[in-house]
């Protein structure tokens, strides 16, 4: 993986896969009441099978634990009464509540997938949510496959490596805390294979994957097969390939879906996946795969995501968010988004901070929200008005600022109302003249072309003036200087 500040392009997002952890303290408890034993064994393909178990002896216990919303759990044991099975905090999850005798036993059980997620040789591994019931002493046990770990939170000294086994061992938390188990480590190195399809337009599609997520490389091609030509035709690009190659994520950007790199070249670009995210809503992994295809046509059309962000941000978002939503297999994730996005107030403020937004900034995850709204409002929520932007030049790559940007936008037929409140960060007078000037190409029935710069057009006329005003003078004092001379030869 590439070193962080190399990546041009980050696409972060967050629903409640992930929380964050501090350290978790040792205590003794008093009183214990009950047992608890959760056993957590990952195999070599990431897939993990947990338990629960909870004993009493002589007396009795109740409480609560997180159990999966999506995935089928099993509950065995002798001696229990299952209370209710109610919301959490946690979309994927539930509360069940339970109720135990005296000397009863409850486990409750499931396999849970992708619970580690393992490319190449790394790893990272993401527990369920758990909760530290009081009076009850409590015992976590996590296998895995591995070499060698590099980082475990909540931090303990119970490590233990046995060949290829790990363990990771807990021992008597804080009552009432909730955490997840978050460790990165290492394998041995697991073949990467190539998945390659042949998409509309004659571009080829490849997929670097390992076997075990053959299914996810198969869902990216259903979805690129379905939206390439449509991008393509809307961004008036169309290139030779396409490359696609996943990522085990670290505790630090877990939250990014994916990414693409080698911003501004020539080079060939990959699109970065996270395969961490299909434990989230159905269609995250085809809109992170789709929002950075629009990035990589936007950079084969020469758009600069280091001068304009917003657009580069608010293209990807809007365009495969209404790609998307037509297709019922991926609206799920989509009309959340959507929802989370259309609750944002663009105003001034946020359109100023918007335009501004570079690569260098921290990130800020509502930015993308705001972009969206911005590309809808603009647009009407019309693409045909950015199929018409994208054929006004076969290439942005002297395109060199936001005004010139907004007058291409206005040429093109949209609605530039909302960014009137942005203040003195935008020159209307250029984006007028800009505009003028396009419209002058379009009406000659021309595209405007690349080569013909024209940014700095509006300093020419009164550089030539005063260019004129010195010629002028120098032909004056010239013509002095030959009369004065004509008269002293007479």
């Amino acid at each position: 993986m590439m070193k962080r500040e190399h990546l041009i392009l980050l696409y972060i997002l967050s629903l409640s896969l992930y929380l964050p952890f501090t350290h978790i303290q040792v205590i003794c408890q008093n009183n214990e009441r009950a047992s608890i034993d959760y056993i957590i064994k990952v195999n070599d393909e990431g897939n993990a099978k947990i338990s629960i178990t909870i004993r009493t002896e002589n007396t009795t216990f109740h409480g609560w634990i997180f159990v999966p919303r999506y995935v089928k759990y099993r509950i065995m044991g002798s001696k229990f009464k299952i209370i209710s099975v109610n919301e959490s905090y946690f979309l994927f999850y539930y509360n069940l509540s339970f109720f135990l005798s005296e000397n009863a036993t409850l486990t409750v059980s499931w396999t849970m997938p992708y619970a580690s997620i393992i490319v190449g040789e790394n790893a990272f591994f993401l527990s369920p949510p758990i909760n530290v019931l009081p009076k009850a002493k409590m015992k976590i046990s996590v296998s895995l496959i591995g070499v060698s770990i590099h980082y475990v939170d909540p931090i303990t000294k119970h490590i233990k490596r046995d060949y290829d086994n790990i363990t990771v061992s807990y021992y008597r938390l804080i009552p009432g805390d909730i955490f997840r188990i978050s460790i990165e480590y290492s394998v041995k190195d697991k073949d990467i294979d190539e998945y390659t399809w042949h998409l509309p337009k004659g571009t080829l599609l490849i997929v670097h994957s390992p076997a075990y997520y053959e299914d996810l490389s198969t869902r990216i091609y259903n979805i690129y097969r379905k939206v390439y030509p449509i991008l393509s035709d809307v961004i008036n690009v169309n290139v030779s390939l396409i490359e696609v190659m996943f990522f085990s994520p670290q505790h630090d950007n877990v939250n990014i879906l994916g990414y693409i790199s080698l911003e501004d070249s020539d080079s060939p670009q990959v699109i970065m996946i996270n395969p961490f995210w299909i434990r989230s809503l159905k269609g995250a992994i085809e809109q992170g795969a789709v929002h950075e295809l629009v990035h990589l046509l936007l950079f084969n059309k020469g758009l600069s995501a280091s001068r304009f962000l917003w657009l580069h941000e608010g293209l990807a978002e809007y365009l495969s968010l209404t790609l998307l939503i037509k297709f019922n297999e991926t609206r799920e994730w989509c009309e959340t988004k959507i929802r989370e996005y259309e609750s944002l107030n663009l105003t001034g403020n946020y359109l100023s901070l918007l335009l501004s937004w570079s690569p260098s900034q921290v990130i800020q995850p509502s930015l993308y929200g705001y972009a969206y709204l911005l590309i809808k409002s603009l647009t009407e929520d019309n693409i045909t008005k950015l199929k018409e932007f994208f054929s006004l030049t076969p290439n942005f790559k002297e395109v060199t600022r936001n005004e010139e940007i907004l007058a291409l936008l206005s040429v093109a037929g949209m609605n530039l109302t909302v960014l009137k409140d942005v203040g003195s960060q935008i020159n209307w007078t250029l984006v007028e003249y800009h505009k003028q000037y396009y419209i002058n190409y379009i009406t000659r029935n021309v595209r405007i072309h690349p080569s013909l710069n024209h940014t700095q057009a509006p300093y020419l006329i009164p550089l030539a003036i005063v260019i004129c005003a010195m010629l002028l003078i120098i032909a004056i004092i010239c013509l002095t200087i030959f009369l004065m001379r004509k008269i002293n030869m007479q």
